[in-house]
């Protein structure tokens, strides 16, 4: 497993060397801590704790699964709990779906289906005035500021993490390659980008799109594609390299820096994304807007190469004798 490296910079020095990145750093944590779906669902399921609650809730997620491939006119066979989860969260994530509960009956489990089709209902009710469902993006609301503000949205405190950890490094990493502007362009155009893809691609979704998931992808790309032979540190823990590396006289046994060329961040960021993509069936979806990553990478690609291209074109040109 690797981590982005954090800047070597001495954290007194930050607020002067990147502004920018501390802004947008600081508009995340600033939003999750007032507008996050965690706290909304601490009041949906204030007893999930509880042996009953557990138990009820585990038969309505299996009952959602079995529904949902009996709505998509699949069979209904013995599913294993991995299964269930899978369909369940696609069931959840389905426009269409969502929208047929009112009118569409089992012809399975009719005695069941009523008092599911209540919680269900009961549910949607109580988690439409969620934070995402309110800021996100998504085919029911995409004004124009939810496609700014699903930008600085996160669902809980794990996507929260990942995401700044990772805009940290690499808009820090931007900063001072090109200036804060340019790293507020890139993370602005990257999100909207990345919204545009998962709308466009997505179109039975039903979830909210949320997070800086695409934005930080844009810096990413940038990163990957505008620097001119540099290489990004990083941190291995526990993986192959540092199990190649473990002897090695300056590093700890099981965590080393490791320096990785720009080219190789976007394989290895961008991998899972497009495996996701192509290894999902259509109409299943997830909690994870694949889609979304590779449309902000894609802003990031675009504007790294004009700007690596506008260096070279820029060193060529000063080479040129003058007369």
């Amino acid at each position: 497993m690797i981590f982005p490296s954090l800047p070597r910079t001495p954290i007194s020095e930050w607020l002067d060397v990147y502004p920018m990145t501390l802004t947008l750093t600081f508009l995340n944590l600033f939003f999750f801590f007032i507008l996050s779906d965690s706290k909304v669902d601490s009041k949906v399921f204030p007893d999930l704790m509880s042996e009953t609650q557990k138990s009820e809730y585990a038969l309505f997620v299996n009952r959602t699964a079995y529904y949902f491939l009996e709505w998509q006119n699949q069979e209904v066979r013995s599913l294993e709990p991995g299964e269930i989860m899978v369909i369940s969260r696609s069931a959840f994530s389905s426009r269409l779906f969502l929208e047929s509960i009112n009118h569409w009956t089992s012809k399975v489990d009719i005695v069941n289906f009523d008092n599911w089709k209540k919680d269900f209902i009961q549910l949607k009710n109580e988690t439409k005035n969620t934070p995402s469902r309110l800021f996100g993006l998504s085919h029911e609301l995409k004004n124009s500021s939810t496609w700014l503000t699903y930008q600085f949205i996160q669902y809980d405190a794990a996507h929260l993490i990942v995401n700044v950890l990772s805009l940290i490094v690499f808009a820090a990493f931007v900063e001072t390659l090109v200036g804060g502007w340019l790293v507020a362009i890139l993370y602005v155009l990257g999100g909207m980008m990345g919204g545009l893809f998962y709308l466009q691609l997505n179109p039975d979704s039903g979830l909210p799109l949320v997070g800086a998931s695409a934005s930080v992808s844009a810096l990413i790309g940038f990163a990957a594609t505008g620097v001119l032979r540099k290489r990004i540190p990083f941190i291995t823990i526990i993986s192959f390299f540092g199990w190649m590396m473990k002897n090695h006289p300056s590093s700890t046994k099981w965590i080393q820096n490791i320096y990785l060329r720009p080219e190789w961040i976007l394989v290895y960021f961008l991998i899972g994304d497009l495996i996701a993509i192509l290894s999902t069936p259509a109409g299943w979806g997830g909690s994870v807007a694949h889609v979304a990553h590779v449309g902000g990478a894609l802003v990031g690609i675009l504007l790294g190469l004009s700007y690596k291209w506008g260096i070279k074109k820029s060193l060529f040109s000063r080479s040129k004798p003058t007369t």
